[in-house]
This record gives C-alpha cells, structure tokens and sequence, in this order.
C-alpha cells in the first residue's frame, strides 16, 4: 500500500498543519519518477495479497487506494467500487474513523446530501475530538450549498412597518452574492391578520428554494407560519416576539410576563426604537411607518406547532423595547435556545446593518448556505 501512496499528489496536510481540500484526490503525477513502475509493483502485491491471506483490513485499504491510484482524476474515479470496498472494510474491521471515510465516499457517490445525512448517525463518542469529521460536514454543507445555488434571504418588517426598514442590509446581502426579497406586509389593513401577512410573504417567494427568512419584532409572528408553507432552510429572529402555538399577538405581554420586567419607559419613538441610528435615517424611519392595525391581533394565530427548521435568535443588548434580560428568558423557555448577542437597540439593520449581516451570513454558512461567486 505504501507504493501505491508513494507518488500520490495534493497531500491532506499542509505544512502550518491545517487540513487542505483536496481537489484531485489521490491522483499520481504523471512524470513523477517511477510513478508508473511503483503503481505496477503495487498492483502486483496487492493481487498476491488478496490470493494469499484473504481479505484483511490492510488489503482491503490497499485496494481503495488502488482505485485512487489508477484513476486519471476525480471525475473518473470509480465511486461505487470505493463504496463497496468500504463496506467490506466496516464489516471485517468496523471503527468510527472507517465509518466517517465510508459517509464521504458515499457523498462522492450519490451527492454531498447523502454523505450529511449519514454523518448525522455518527455520534460515537470517540470522533468527538476528531477533527476531520467537522471538516468533512463543512466541506458537504459547501458543496450542498453550491449545488442548491444561490441563497435567498426573505426578511420580514415589524409593526407598523414598511420594506425599507431593511433596506441597508439588502444592499450589503446582495454585494455579497445573496439574492434578497423585503415585502412590505398589509399592517395597515384591518382586515388582515397574521394569515394575510403569511400569504404576502409566501407570494413574494413564490418558487424560490434555498430560502433564509429573517423576522424582526412583530415579524416573529409571521415568520413561523412562512416556514410551514415554503422551502425555508433557516430562520433568523432579530430582536424578536417569539410566539407561542395558537397565541394572539395582542395577548403576548400578558403571556410572556413583559410587565414583569424592570425597564425604563419612554413616550418619544425615537428614543424607544432608534436611539442609536442616524438622526436621518430615524427620521426617515418615522416618515416612512404606517399604523399597525389591532383589529385582528386578538385573533390566536393558526401556527400549531414550531417548524421544524434550524432557528436562531439574535437579540440586541441595549434593546429597550425588549430588554436583553426578557428575551433571552423567552428565548429559553420558548425555543429551548440560547440567542446571540450584539450590541445595539431594537432597530439593528439601520444601526447596525454591516454587524448584523455578519452574523446573518456567518448563519447561513453554517448551514451551506452561500451567496453568489
């Protein structure tokens, strides 16, 4: 087996010790010296082996890089031989570490969605510190991530509220390769409610796949039901309301215990919601706002149950309509998840918009969501 190796390219490690990507696994150089002749030799060793002794784990681990060896490159690489050795090698010497090798040649065979799914089994306590097993599900997430295209992130305004609210962080998005759509939701109608405001984002989807919904406030309550209906890969609340199955909106503060809550008060909209934006844009803010209807806010809304799709929460410390304290308890009680934090108040995607799309991007990676090239 060390023949074979002897003359194989783009080694796994590079010298600072950090793992490398390996474009062209396993493929011997051409005009390397003896390359050919060590490949000969090999072959013959390994023939000899396999009529000898049988088919021990070490001939077995020389014949999978045989099958490396004698491919021209990746693309000609035989995939269901490699599988079908790593099985014969589980069943005559089962491990951990053979069973992570055996998911990536599965990915490398039937698609990088096949190798997650079977990393997913591997919890054995023994590949907790090995670290080419994260490496392997991020370099899968990547691929799915390319293979799926490109993200879409689909962001939901709080009360009373327009699209523009967002419009800082589309900007960025969209420089860094993401598509994005903001719908403004009928908040003014009175008659619409949460179902209303679930068909206009829904609509505004329309056939996307590959779609990140980020909820801000009021949002929170409408971004659930979208989950339901579209195909909603993750989903980011931001300085949210986090609503429970069947709650009314209007029934929130009493249920979540808000007045509870040692906080300041504030009458000026200024200070309560944009005390840390450019004078400007919160004067812009304002201008651009439309009431929030109440009439159907009292209505339980139709979500039955939380989606099952990866959520997080990000919360904003210096929030003063919903103090970090409170959500962090929400969060907990709620969703069972500890939320992210950033500097801030309630409005961060006029704030803070650079910060926040960081996190809203290092979010998606996290899941092989990507942007454009």
């Amino acid at each position: 087996m060390r023949l074979r190796h002897e003359h194989i390219s783009s080694p796994s490690w590079c010298p600072n010790r950090k793992i490398s990507l390996i474009t062209e696994p396993t493929t011997v150089l051409p005009n390397a010296p003896h390359g050919p002749r060590c490949i000969a030799e090999g072959r013959n060793l390994l023939v000899a082996a396999l009529r000898g002794s049988g088919t021990g784990p070490y001939a077995i681990q020389a014949a999978i890089a045989a099958v490396h060896a004698e491919a021209a490159g990746t693309a000609t690489t035989d995939r269901p031989q490699i599988v079908a050795l790593y099985d014969l090698l589980a069943h005559v010497s089962p491990s951990p570490v053979v069973r992570l090798n055996r998911a990536v040649a599965l990915a490398m065979r039937d698609g990088p969605e096949a190798g997650l799914a079977t990393l997913d089994t591997l919890q054995d306590d023994a590949l907790r510190a090995y670290h080419p097993l994260p490496a392997a599900r991020a370099d899968l997430l990547h691929k799915r991530g390319r293979r799926m295209g490109v993200a879409t992130f689909v962001l939901i305004h709080g009360a009373g509220d327009v699209g523009w609210y967002w419009h800082l962080v589309e900007a960025e998005l969209r420089a860094r390769g993401f598509e994005t759509i903001a719908p403004d939701l009928p908040c003014d109608d009175d008659s619409a409610g949460l179902p209303e405001y679930a068909d206009t984002v829904v609509g505004a989807i329309g056939d996307r796949t590959n779609v990140i919904v980020a909820a801000q406030s009021l949002g929170g309550f409408t971004a659930p039901l979208v989950c339901d209906r579209a195909a909603v890969e993750l989903l980011v609340l931001v300085a949210p309301m986090i609503p429970a199955p069947g709650e009314a909106p209007a029934d929130y503060w009493t249920d979540t215990r808000y007045d509870e809550e040692t906080r300041d008060r504030y009458d000026d909209a200024i200070a309560l919601f944009y005390q840390d934006v450019p004078p400007e844009l919160a004067a812009e803010a304002l201008n651009r706002a439309r009431g929030q209807s109440e009439a159907r806010m009292g209505e339980p809304s139709p979500l039955r149950a939380w989606p099952g799709v990866p959520t997080r929460v990000l919360i904003c410390r210096d929030d003063r309509l919903f103090p970090a304290g409170f959500l962090r308890r929400v969060a907990r009680e709620r969703l069972g998840i500890t939320p992210d934090e950033i500097d801030g108040g309630h409005t961060p995607a006029l704030s803070r918009p650079h910060e926040l799309v960081d996190r809203l991007e290092a979010y998606a990676a996290e899941h092989g969501l990507l942007g454009g090239q």
